[in-house]
């Protein structure tokens, strides 16, 4: 992430002050996407699916089916400057925590996501044709990839909070960004 000085962090809550304020920041950026990655299929990795379906109206938002690298002719498209990907992802803290990570450390294994090709590989991609410069990866950990359509309620919750933290920011700036300069 360039620039935005995060490296790493795990929040128990998606009403956490901090969490509140970089996502703040990084949504009020103009020419900026959420991309939510995820599938139905896999309990709790549909959380990105719920995200999308949640902030659709609201914000920006592109859904990626399966990963990140199945929704690039649409990213290509928008080709916004700034990315927030949501995705579910395995980590040793507790499920439903949201955790904020540069593209460097998932790379690193601080966090696996859900999908098969890294999002470093995709990214790379999209920059090379002059998207996706700024990067911010919020994931919220699973606790259930098993087959099936029902995501846990932890999960669920987190999803539904986050989603309207985001509907609120994004509403938030778009007001800001029309109020008349004095």
């Amino acid at each position: 992430m360039r620039g935005l000085g995060i490296v790493y962090r795990v929040y128990t809550s998606p009403e956490n002050n901090d969490l509140i304020k970089i996502l703040e920041d990084f949504l009020c950026k103009p020419n900026t996407v959420v991309a939510c990655i995820g599938t139905e299929l896999r309990s709790d990795d549909a959380v990105g699916v719920l995200v999308y379906n949640l902030i659709k109206e609201t914000a920006n938002a592109v859904l990626c089916l399966y990963g990140l690298e199945n929704c690039v002719d649409e990213l290509m498209k928008v080709c916004a400057e700034n990315m927030l990907i949501v995705d579910g992802v395995v980590n040793n803290a507790p499920a439903g925590s949201i955790i904020v990570a540069s593209v460097d450390k998932i790379s690193e294994n601080y966090m696996a996501t859900t999908h098969n090709i890294p999002l470093s590989m995709t990214l790379a991609y999209l920059r090379n044709h002059g998207c996706a410069r700024n990067v911010l990866v919020l994931g919220i950990v699973v606790e259930n990839l098993a087959i099936g359509d029902s995501m846990t309620p932890v999960v669920e919750k987190t999803a539904r909070k986050l989603s309207y933290t985001i509907n609120k920011l994004v509403r938030q700036c778009l007001k800001q960004s029309t109020r008349p300069v004095s």
